[in-house]
């Protein structure tokens, strides 16, 4: 077996996960129901990082026993492999919890650019709706201080001044808010 084959078969969560668990039942038998696999399968898995190590990390329980107990590198293996396995599953945790945060924040952003949307829009249909109403004025509007200037151009009323000016300052101080 290369030694790159080697290194990427004990790296794999598999091989940390089995070797955990025969050391913590005692015994390959188990370790194979419990995972769903061979007895020689958890043998082989076990069999890598024996290689590297060129020494064994279970020894057989012994005195007419079954199972087998870990060697003191076995014990040092096993627990690494443990705090290992621990800290790839709390990188997890944080990932998706990570991933469920930028929903949620994507989810309240648009929310937020939906709610902007909404006053915009709201806003432009009642410039829209006090443009209708100029547009019926011919000539000058000594109450509402509109009059037309030209083909399509009003000077504006200081109400609709007024509501072009608020709708400006909230659109960007949300914009500069980064919303």
């Amino acid at each position: 077996m290369s030694r790159g084959r080697i290194k990427s078969a004990l790296d794999s969560r598999n091989c940390m996960r089995t070797l955990v668990a025969v050391a913590d039942t005692g015994s390959v038998v188990k370790t194979a129901e419990t995972r769903g696999t061979t007895r020689s399968a958890v043998s082989r898995v076990i069999a890598v990082p024996e290689k590297i190590a060129d020494t064994p990390l279970f020894e057989r329980a012994g005195h007419g026993r079954r199972g087998v107990r870990t060697t003191l590198l076995g014990n040092i293996v096993a627990q690494r492999a443990r705090t290992i396995l621990l800290e790839l599953e709390d990188a997890e945790r944080t990932v998706e919890e990570l991933h469920s945060f930028l929903k949620r924040f994507e989810a309240e952003k648009m929310s937020e650019q939906d709610h902007l949307n909404r006053e915009i829009g709201t806003a432009i249909v009642s410039l829209d709706r006090e443009l209708t109403r100029l547009s019926v004025l011919e000539g000058s509007d000594p109450i509402n201080g509109a009059s037309r200037v030209g083909l399509g151009c009003w000077r504006l009323s200081p109400g609709a001044v007024k509501m072009i000016h608020r709708l400006a300052g909230a659109t960007k101080d949300r914009l500069e808010a980064g919303l």
